[in-house]
């Protein structure tokens, strides 16, 4: 190929593969479903963009970005067409293990190829706006970093998350009941982004031995309310499809079905990076010999 081919020729050939950085792109590339996207919008917020990196491939015919972050630990984005993914993921796999938070089930073929890929989980993203949210109210308590113990305690048995420091849950939105003195159902935000207007909730625990009381559905209620009260204009949240009472629950607080999503832990094949750091520089050396440019990388499309 003559390097002085155009970009247009170019992307008849090769994904062109680079790091975007400016916010506004990266909003217009994944704003179309805020829903799916709604964990990629909050890494958007300054303390956890610092801490992500998102890759925008595209070829003439398809577009994909993947994100990488270690803000709320190491995890992983894919948004868009799977070969502009894989091209993405060929040189730039990100951490040795990772979480997907957001992906979608057409995605795991692709995603095989370069992790090991485990514990699938198929969910539904619901998503309320102030204008349709229905309130529950009950008896809930506004939680902070002093409850750290007694949610690591609930949290346990169900094999929920653990909180290894206290600011983990000043910064989020958690609440929570208690009964004679021991919290017994509980739930938060993931992410709180007022920049973008939008948050997720998630962690909703109740414990064995109270469910059926309504529990969850006030708290989730009771963290809604808070986050719109914020500012945000969609509140989202995942829950499994197969869960029937918490879908009519989070129906009854206005909470509508917007897109599937697909979760699941990754642990990379190529552990040392031998064989992506060969493609990063082969990537990195035909755009710099084709385009002239230091920060596009051009992965053949037959290669992906």
């Amino acid at each position: 190929m003559d390097s002085t081919g155009s970009k247009s020729t170019l992307l008849d050939e090769y994904y062109h593969i680079r790091n975007i950085t400016s916010l506004r792109e990266i909003e217009s590339e994944i704003s179309n479903d805020r829903s799916f996207s709604a964990y990629a919008l909050g890494h958007l917020e300054k303390e956890l963009f610092e801490k992500s990196k998102f890759y925008l491939s595209e070829s003439a015919n398809s577009r994909g970005i993947v994100m990488h972050s270690t803000g709320l630990g190491n995890t992983s984005i894919t948004i868009g067409d799977s070969k502009a993914i894989s091209a993405i993921l060929s040189i730039y796999p990100g951490n040795r293990h990772s979480y997907l938070v957001t992906g979608a089930e057409a995605h795991l073929p692709i995603l095989r190829k370069y992790y090991h890929v485990e514990k699938i989980t198929y969910l539904q993203r619901m998503m309320v706006s102030p204008q349709h949210f229905s309130p529950q109210n009950g008896q809930v308590e506004r939680l902070s970093g002093t409850h750290i113990n007694a949610l690591n305690n609930l949290y346990l048995p169900g094999g929920g998350p653990y909180f290894s420091q206290s600011k983990t849950v000043e910064q989020a939105v958690y609440f929570g009941i208690f009964n004679n003195g021991t919290l017994v159902a509980a739930g938060g935000s993931h992410v709180v982004a007022p920049n973008q207007q939008i948050a997720v909730v998630g962690n909703i625990f109740t414990d064995f031995n109270f469910r059926g009381k309504g529990y969850a559905t006030n708290i989730t209620s009771a963290i809604t309310q808070q986050l719109l009260d914020y500012g945000c204009t969609d509140v989202i949240l995942s829950v499994d499809p197969e869960n029937k009472p918490a879908v009519l629950a989070y129906k009854k607080l206005g909470f509508r079905f917007r897109s599937y999503v697909t979760e699941a832990k990754l642990k990379r094949k190529d552990s040392i990076g031998l064989r992506m750091n060969i493609r990063r520089q082969l990537a990195k050396r035909k755009g710099h010999t084709y385009l002239k440019s230091k920060s596009i990388f051009l992965v053949p499309l037959n290669n992906s």
